[in-house]
């Protein structure tokens, strides 16, 4: 009996990881949704700003962007800087996000978690082939949208605020590029 429970316990554990590593009905579907985002890796780096007052607020920043789980799904790390009155430098933003793609809704989900506790999960889609934007419906300055494209190696990426019946306002621009391999 006990070497009919070790025999078992051991199939069991041997079997595990092979079943693991079994795709799912749904894994080509999303592993061609991701493909399309492959645009996005790299290790990216430049400036930008942000405007929520009649002055504009200057940064430096890094986007890390990097393929996880075999392709399925897109993890980013961005870090951005504000060189303050007394040449020190604060963080302003620091958060890390990973996109995969929900097959049953057939669209990007895209998860964001700042370093002052925020999270959240929003729709995101191709706008173009190099074209990602995603929304956040519900916000103090109303609805707010982030679109990021990429083209001859840079990222611009643009945020924008409408309240409702308003036009889009820009309140945020980033300009990086693809920094070179270290």
């Amino acid at each position: 009996m006990l070497r009919t429970l070790f025999v078992g316990m051991a199939l069991l554990i041997l079997s595990s990881p092979a079943m693991a590593q079994r795709n799912t009905r749904d894994y080509p579907e999303k592993s061609e949704a991701m493909k399309k985002l492959e645009f996005l890796v790299g290790s990216w780096e430049g400036d930008g700003y942000v405007q929520f007052s009649p002055q504009k607020s200057p940064f430096k920043g890094t986007e890390l962007v990097q393929k996880k789980i075999g392709g399925l799904a897109i993890m980013i790390e961005g870090i951005h800087k504000m060189t303050l009155p007394n040449g020190k430098e604060r963080v302003v933003h620091d958060a890390l996000g990973w996109i995969t793609y929900d097959t049953k809704a057939k669209h990007y989900k895209f998860e964001s978690h700042l370093s002052n506790g925020r999270s959240d999960s929003f729709t995101a889609k191709l706008v173009d082939e190099k074209t990602l934007r995603w929304e956040i419906p519900k916000t103090p300055l109303g609805k707010m949208r982030y679109t990021t494209k990429i083209s001859d190696g840079k990222w611009h990426e643009i945020g924008e605020a409408a309240k409702e019946g308003e036009d889009w306002k820009p309140f945020f621009e980033m300009n990086l590029k693809k920094a070179k391999a270290k």
